[in-house]
């Protein structure tokens, strides 16, 4: 399980954009965790709620491949 920090969130540097750039961030996230020897690139899923679920709707839709179903 990997929970990243977006962008201004825990201390992290940048503006929170509301939406694009942190859908990148998700994204950027993501491919980091499928390049990690012990992950499994094709069992990577994405879920939310609140405003994490608009997160996980807008990741869904610019990557729709590029997590397990």
């Amino acid at each position: 399980m990997m929970i990243p920090a977006l962008r201004s969130g825990f201390g992290n540097t940048g503006v929170k954009e509301g939406s694009l750039g942190e859908v990148d961030d998700v994204i950027g996230a993501a491919s980091y965790l499928a390049r990690q020897p012990q992950a499994y690139p094709d069992r990577i899923y994405f879920a939310g709620h609140g405003s994490g679920g608009t997160l996980a709707l807008l990741v869904a839709t610019h990557k729709p491949n590029d997590f397990a179903r």
